[in-house]
């Protein structure tokens, strides 16, 4: 399901995240930095900017707030 701005919808660029970076996802949802992440999954810094940034890649965003406001932006639009 495509939305006028061409972007996939967010349930459909979320089903493309594998497990862990579903799990980052909304760790970055609630607010979460890299280093709050990296210390949860006994990973480093370096590996949770890896899945933030495969996580931007695949759903077409550059940063955090990006990703909330169209995470948040998809779910008013799917309510309509």
């Amino acid at each position: 399901m495509q939305q006028k701005t061409g972007r996939p919808s967010e349930a459909d660029a979320v089903i493309t995240l594998t497990p862990r970076e579903k799990d980052v996802f909304h760790m970055l949802l609630r607010g979460m930095k890299a280093k709050d992440i990296a210390a949860e999954f006994s990973i480093t810094i370096w590996g949770a900017n890896y899945f933030i940034k495969q996580i931007y890649r695949k759903l077409n965003v550059n940063n955090k707030t990006q990703l909330i406001l169209e995470y948040f932006d998809c779910r008013q639009t799917e309510d309509r």
